[in-house]
């Protein structure tokens, strides 16, 4: 179960999902306030993967982009 980051609200829905060989990128939105985001999913003790994602997710060159 995955909670809104939002609202609280205990139900949500994948919308979109997508793998890659070490993550599972799944947009959820919850059913209550319609609130979206996406969560990065690694396989259980894979944390070299999981510290990727977050590296990748945290670069500067990702924020620049998103911004343009």
């Amino acid at each position: 179960m995955v909670i809104c980051r939002h609202c609280k609200w205990p139900e949500t829905r994948v919308i979109d999902s997508r793998s890659t060989d070490e993550t599972v990128k799944r947009r959820r939105r919850c059913t209550d306030c319609g609130y979206a985001w996406n969560t990065y999913e690694v396989a259980e003790g894979d944390y070299d993967a999981l510290v990727a994602v977050h590296e990748l997710l945290s670069s500067p060159a990702r924020h620049h982009e998103a911004q343009s």
